[in-house]
């Protein structure tokens, strides 16, 4: 499975590709006040909701208004990872990396990437009335849900509202990682390509160039975006740094 993170280029995001990390973010600063606000009671909020952190990602490296959004109108870039091996997710565990006692379907990696549900108001405004009214209704629905063996399914129920977005962002195609407390973690996946945008300049192209050819060396290809002048579509062609770095006076190995 692969799965593309659209970026700003700027010291943060140079620095989670410097350093190995992903920046997995408070549902409180997504830019769309009303995702992950739908449960409005305190105690079920700081007990199910405020300890998850959330990375977003889209099924899409080409989707022209993601690039305008999350990637500075083409002045950014996308990162393309790819799910981990069952032999590479070992490996990691044997290096403290990733909890050697998690199950591999419980870490923050992108096999277990939720998709994210879109819905209208009416649905959404459903979801938001079967939720406990007060914490006597939030006492007995938990009891019954342990009464019945259900209790994973009502905690994954209650935390499902960080995966509901309004249908106006269906756009997206987005899915999310959830990960428990830290906000800086090991990426979720292999970086296995970078994709600039159109409007990114050759020094900024060759600054994230440099960081992936030390870390991963050719292993890792490198896109450049274009449009094709007989055809209203986003395209990729390979990096060339001949071409591409001309004029920076400045020599790429």
């Amino acid at each position: 499975m692969k799965l593309y993170k659209y970026l700003t280029h700027n010291a943060l995001s140079t620095a989670s590709l410097v350093n190995h990390y992903c920046w997995f973010s408070n549902p409180s600063s997504f830019n769309d006040p009303f995702d992950g606000t739908l449960i409005s009671n305190e105690y079920m909020r700081n007990h199910f909701l405020n300890s998850q952190k959330v990375f977003c990602l889209s099924q899409e490296n080409d989707n022209l208004l993601l690039w305008a959004h999350y990637a500075n109108s083409h002045y950014g870039y996308c990162i393309e990872y790819t799910d981990y091996t069952n032999e590479e997710i070992e490996t990691l565990k044997a290096k403290d990396i990733f909890p050697k006692d998690s199950p591999n379907e419980k870490l923050a990696i992108i096999r277990n990437a939720v998709d994210v549900e879109y819905m209208n108001n009416q649905q959404i405004d459903n979801y938001i009335s079967s939720l406990p009214k007060d914490n006597k209704e939030l006492i007995q629905q938990w009891r019954e849900s342990k009464e019945n063996g259900k209790e994973d399914e009502y905690l994954t129920y209650m935390r499902k509202s960080n995966w509901i977005k309004h249908e106006l962002w269906g756009y997206e195609n987005e899915k999310r990682i959830i990960a428990e407390e830290k906000n800086m973690n090991f990426p979720p996946g292999k970086i296995t390509g970078i994709y600039f945008g159109m409007l990114m300049s050759a020094i900024d192209k060759r600054t994230i160039a440099k960081i992936i050819d030390q870390q991963f060396g050719r292993e890792c290809p490198m896109y450049i975006a274009y449009r094709n002048g007989s055809s209203y579509e986003l395209k990729f062609r390979n990096l060339e740094p001949k071409v591409d770095f001309d004029g920076l006076g400045l020599k790429f190995d």
